[in-house]
C-alpha cells in the first residue's frame, strides 16, 4: 500500500456472521482476532436472528468498534470509508482530544519491539515496522498482537487518553532504535 500513491489504510473491516454466532458460538482463533482488529464490524444477516443482543454483546467483549448492522452485506458506503478523514473531521470540529498519535519509528530491534508490545501500555497499535529480521505489518489490540510480513515504516498509537502517553512511548521507541 505504501507504494501506491495516494492510497493508504484507513481502516479494517470485519463482516461477522450474526446466524452462525448464535447457531455455532465457537468463533475460533482466526474469527477472534478478525473481529479484534476490526475499526468497523458489519454484523451480516441480522434478518435470520431474532435477539441480536447476545451477538452485539459477545462481539463487545472483543473489541468496541462500531458495529453495522446489514442483511445481504447491505450497508451504508459512506460509513465505511474515510473514516479516519472523518475523526479528524469531527475532533476538530468539536475540539476532542484525538486519541490517537503516529510515530515514524526507523529501524527497531526486533526483540526489544517485541518486549516493547507485551509492556505496551495502550488499547491499539497498527503501522509498519522495520526491524533486523524484515518488514513488517503489526496488529496489536489491547495486549495480543500480531506481525505480518508488510512493507513500510511508522505505527499509529491509539486509545483513550493517548495524548498524554505519547512521549513515553516516543521515548520507549527511542530506546530500541537500532
Amino acid at each position: 500500500i505504501n507504494d501506491m500513491e495516494g492510497v493508504f489504510l484507513d481502516s479494517v473491516i470485519t463482516i461477522v456472521d450474526a446466524d452462525s454466532i448464535v447457531n455455532f458460538p465457537s468463533i475460533g482463533k482466526t474469527g477472534e482476532e478478525q473481529i479484534e482488529l476490526a475499526d468497523v464490524i458489519i454484523l451480516n444477516k441480522t434478518d435470520l436472528v431474532e435477539d441480536l443482543d447476545p451477538v452485539r454483546e459477545k462481539i463487545g467483549k472483543m473489541n468496541d468498534a462500531k458495529i453495522i448492522e446489514a442483511s445481504f452485506c447491505d450497508a451504508d458506503i459512506d460509513q465505511l470509508f474515510g473514516i479516519h478523514k472523518r475523526k479528524t473531521m469531527d475532533h476538530q470540529d468539536h475540539d476532542i482530544e484525538e486519541g490517537y498519535f503516529t510515530v515514524e519509528t526507523g529501524r527497531l530491534d526486533h526483540e526489544k519491539f517485541l518486549d516493547f508490545l507485551d509492556h505496551a501500555d495502550i488499547y491499539r497499535i497498527k503501522g509498519f515496522v522495520e526491524t533486523e529480521k524484515g518488514s513488517f505489518l503489526v496488529n496489536y489490540v489491547n495486549g495480543r498482537y500480531t506481525l505480518e510480513q508488510g512493507k513500510g515504516n511508522g505505527l499509529v498509537f491509539i486509545g483513550k487518553n493517548a495524548s498524554s502517553l505519547e512521549e513515553k512511548i516516543r521515548n520507549n521507541i527511542k530506546q530500541i532504535k537500532q
